[in-house]
């Protein structure tokens, strides 16, 4: 048994909106030609032949099976019918046409289509059709000159064969012999040639009537007008071919246009001026016709009275014979115009013709090119924006000169952006670009200290989130690392975290001692390993009022014991911004510390800090810039590999009762917006 695949065919009718859903079943059968079945909705299952017509919706379709087309066993096929107007207009889109040369007569035509087979089949029957109508419409006047003649022959005929049996009865009744005598027959020869002259202008008479007729009869107003044949006028065919022109002109305008186009309007008013002045001319022309053959009749008539002294039979004979030779030669010379006629027709050729067909150029949509040169623009123009939108929202301080430019206060250190979870990156045998930055600013201190020493330094920034704690220990291994005994204080009595980033344990520290709970502070202090001469005061319990014991005269005692004691001490105080521990403990220090955060801390905090310099609020102030993100655009050209990554998961903020706070505040980092979140995908 064969096998059976099955195919869903679906029918969709633009003129009804309806649509017909049919399931083609495919078999195959061993005697006769592969056939298709179509079920439809009332389950009713009838079969046809591959080519066989089906009528549908007023349609009709035919499935045909393209042996090069490999058919999907369970595809479905959507057959869909569209209006005539909409094919046309998709089509008339599509193509375009293009003069090849400048002073030439060439056109280019091209279509563009999904499928280049149809594409050319449809410009090679377009260019075909083309040229069939030009022929038809030149065609088409001498084709109205043919049915003119035809019609004028048609009735000289008859009149033509009346005449030739009048002649043959008579001569039958009155037993008139072919002989006549000689005078009879000078009289006849020369009367014949006069009846030619004078049938020749009365048949030229005809057609200038006929050609007249034909235009005042309205019904013709926009007919093309008959070929003038057998009228020699140069002027009457010059403005009948003017007038076809314009005809012609009209015909082709409307095929695109209506009536109501304002060129088909114009074109109206020019064929009824260009009437007017047919019907003028050939009234004139008629006139002068007229005049000939006034003429003529009159030389003839002459000829009669000549021919009236004739005997009785002889002048009816002559009569007769003379009616009878008028009609065949007007007979003779409507059969020749008319064989000229078809002879115009049948040797008529276009003006256009075919150089090349037409030939498939490729694909011409999508351009590959223009998609690559869209996606760099695109490339370039949303990082762009993003920049632009960065800059437009950004607050946040950026490079070197925008610091020097808001404050006079002098940049003592920078430290690039470092992603590690160790926070101390000075170490004995560290040579990394961020341990070499700490040194260089143990060097700049040295140099400020060449007038007055500089034993004990404060660090402060005006918001959590800056590095301050960072910088702190750092800068105290660094110091340690030239035999100097170096404390760090853990002074950030609030929220302190430079013990936990070290390591240590917080339950005993300065705050005891302050308060009077350890009385020897040396028990507090601890060594930080790996290092000789770095030690660390750790801060102790939070107490219920940190001012008051930086104000208390243990606090003074302490410092003078470890000032004593150590040869450099670096305080590690709470930021400025929050509160005032910095400013409480400029009086025991030589030189503060402001730290602020590349692309965090904001331009505001520049204005503030220019402001405490000014009024001296600290003796000595020095910024230094921490966690400069190089390769952000910014003028800090280390050409590091190395970065700061070391934030807070804290901050300050939380003043009062809240279950978060007990009494205090928490130390956080401030939390980025959405257009910082997008723009650090980039690396911004």
């Amino acid at each position: 048994m064969a096998k059976r695949r099955h195919l869903l065919l679906i029918i969709i009718s633009p003129a009804t909106m309806k649509m017909a859903t049919f399931f083609l079943e495919k078999r195959k059968y061993v005697s006769i030609k592969p056939s298709y079945a179509i079920e439809d909705e009332a389950g009713k299952l009838t079969e046809y032949n591959y080519g066989d017509t089906i009528s549908h919706l007023g349609h009709r379709l035919s499935m045909r099976r393209n042996p090069t087309y490999r058919e999907n066993p369970n595809s479905t096929v959507f057959v869909s019918f569209q209006e005539r107007t909409s094919l046309a207009d998709g089509l008339r889109n599509a193509l375009s046409m293009a003069q090849t040369h400048e002073f030439g007569g060439v056109l280019e035509l091209s279509l563009n289509d999904n499928i280049a087979q149809r594409a050319q089949d449809i410009l090679n029957v377009l260019v075909v059709k083309y040229i069939q109508a030009g022929l038809e419409d030149k065609n088409t006047q001498w084709r109205n000159s043919i049915s003119f003649l035809n019609e004028r022959l048609a009735l000289i005929n008859q009149e033509l064969a009346v005449a030739k049996n009048d002649v043959a009865e008579f001569r039958s009744k009155n037993l008139i012999s072919a002989d006549a005598s000689d005078n009879v027959q000078e009289i006849i020869t020369r009367s014949s040639g006069l009846m030619q002259a004078e049938a020749s202008i009365s048949t030229e008479l005809e057609v200038v009537n006929g050609v007249y007729n034909y235009i005042v009869n309205n019904k013709n107003l926009y007919e093309l007008v008959p070929s003038t044949v057998g009228i020699p006028d140069a002027s009457l065919s010059e403005l009948i071919a003017t007038h076809n022109g314009l005809i012609r002109e009209r015909i082709n305008k409307l095929q695109v246009g209506t009536e109501q186009d304002p060129i088909v309007q114009g074109l109206n008013v020019a064929i009824a001026n260009s009437r007017q002045n047919l019907i003028t001319n050939i009234r004139n022309l008629k006139q002068a016709i007229q005049t000939r053959l006034d003429a003529a009749r009159k030389s003839l008539q002459a000829n009669q009275v000549e021919a009236a002294n004739m005997p009785l039979k002889e002048l009816k004979l002559f009569n007769l014979e003379k009616e009878a030779r008028v009609k065949d030669e007007i007979t003779n010379f409507l059969l020749q115009k008319r064989e000229e006629a078809e002879l115009s027709v049948a040797s008529n050729t276009s003006d256009a013709r075919v150089l090349d067909p037409a030939l498939n150029q490729g694909q011409v949509k999508p351009v590959r090119s223009q998609i690559i040169l869209f996606s760099i623009l695109i490339g370039l123009i949303i990082p762009t924006v993003l920049l632009i939108i960065f800059e437009i929202f950004n607050n946040t301080i950026g490079d070197r000169a925008e610091i020097e430019a808001s404050t006079s206060a002098p940049i003592i250190g920078e430290i690039v952006y470092k992603q590690a979870d160790d926070p101390l990156v000075v170490t004995p045998k560290s040579r990394s670009a961020i341990s070499e930055q700490f040194r260089l600013v143990r060097t700049n201190l040295k140099y400020l200290s060449v007038d007055s020493p500089i034993k004990c330094v404060t660090s402060t920034s005006f918001m959590s989130g800056e590095g301050k704690s960072f910088f702190s220990i750092n800068l105290a291994a660094a110091v340690s690392l030239v035999k100097e005994r170096v404390l760090l204080i853990e002074l950030d009595l609030r929220k302190p975290r430079v013990s936990r980033y070290l390591g240590f344990d917080n339950k005993v520290g300065l705050s005891n001692y302050l308060i009077g709970s350890e009385t020897d502070l040396s028990k507090a202090i601890l060594k930080v390993p790996g290092y000789n001469n770095f030690d660390m005061l750790p801060s102790g319990p939070t107490p219920p009022n940190p001012s008051e014991l930086i104000l208390s005269k243990k606090m003074e005692e302490a410092m003078a014991w470890i000032q004593a004691n150590y040869d450099f001490v670096i305080i590690d105080t709470s930021p400025i911004g929050l509160v005032t521990d910095a400013l409480l403990l400029d009086k025991f220090s030589d030189f503060t510390f402001f730290i602020v955060r590349h692309k965090y801390t904001y331009r505001s905090t520049l204005t503030f800090i220019e402001k405490i310099y000014e009024e001296q609020k600290f003796k000595n102030l020095g910024i230094v810039v921490n966690g400069i993100k190089t390769g952000a655009g910014e003028n800090y050209g280390y050409g590091y590999g190395y970065g700061y990554g070391y934030g807070y998961g804290y901050g300050y903020g939380h003043y009062g009762n809240s279950k978060n706070s007990s009494g205090y505040y928490m130390e956080e980092e401030r939390k980025k917006g959405f257009i910082a979140r997008v723009l650090g995908i980039f690396g911004l």
